[in-house]
């Protein structure tokens, strides 16, 4: 029994902590799905991805992130985003490794 794996990397986007009102934190870790030998740009670009980030996730409210369908929403504006600054060619997808708000 054989299975063939895809043909994709994952590029971890380093640790990013967001302050939240209220004194509250959150911890957001996510990697990137990338076609095989595009992860050196990805790599590349990780200062552009994570502006992106950061600009959008700061101006989230507590509510937005405590919201039960938060994370989706969430998840579906960064990765709507990181179409348009890596170009779909090389973005495929998100995938959010953690997401802790203490």
């Amino acid at each position: 029994y054989s299975v063939q794996m895809p043909d994709i990397e994952f590029v971890p986007i380093p640790l990013m902590v967001f302050n939240l009102p209220n004194g509250r934190h959150l911890r957001l870790g996510a990697q990137i799905e990338t076609p095989v030998g595009q992860s050196e740009v990805v790599v590349f670009l990780l200062p552009r991805v994570q502006d992106t980030i950061n600009d959008f996730v700061s101006a989230l409210t507590l509510e937005d992130i405590q919201d039960d369908r938060g994370l989706i929403w969430i998840r579906a504006q960064l990765v709507r985003r990181l179409q348009f600054v890596l170009g779909t060619e090389i973005f495929h997808d998100l995938m959010i490794t953690d997401f802790v708000v203490d």
